[in-house]
C-alpha cells in the first residue's frame, strides 16, 4: 500500500503536475488582472463622456450666466431711470407755482419715451 501511495504522491506532485498547477494559477491570476484592466477601462471611458457632458453644461450655463448678468443690468439701469424719473416728477409737484398735468407728462414723456402712446 505505501507503494501505491508514493506513486499517487509522485504522479500528483511530479514535475509536469507541479508545472500545470502554477501554470493554472498564473494564468488564472492574468486572466482576472485582464477583466480588472478592461473594467476599469471601461469605467475611465464612461468617467470621460461624464466629463465631456459636464463640461458643455458648464459652458451652457456659463453662457446663460453672462446673458442673465446682462438682463439684471439693464433692469437695474431701468429701474434707476424710473427712480429718478420719480423723483424729478415730485419735485415738480412740489414747486410753487406747481406746473400743469400737460408739463409733468411732458417731462416724464422725454425721460421715459416707452411709455408714451402716441408713438
Amino acid at each position: 500500500m505505501s507503494d501505491a501511495v508514493v506513486t499517487l504522491l509522485v504522479a500528483v506532485f511530479g514535475g509536469g503536475t507541479v508545472a500545470a498547477i502554477v501554470q493554472g494559477i498564473v494564468s488564472h491570476r492574468k486572466g482576472v488582472r485582464d477583466a480588472d484592466v478592461e473594467r476599469d477601462q471601461t469605467a475611465f471611458e464612461q468617467m470621460k463622456a461624464i466629463l465631456a457632458e459636464h463640461k458643455e453644461s458648464i459652458a451652457e450655463l456659463k453662457s446663460a450666466r453672462g446673458e442673465d448678468t446682462k438682463r439684471l443690468d439693464d433692469l437695474a439701469e431701468e429701474n434707476r431711470l424710473y427712480r429718478w424719473t420719480l423723483i424729478g416728477v415730485t419735485d415738480r409737484l412740489r414747486q410753487k407755482p406747481t406746473g400743469t398735468v400737460d408739463d409733468i407728462l411732458e417731462y416724464i414723456h422725454e425721460r421715459l419715451p416707452m411709455l408714451r402712446k402716441d408713438k
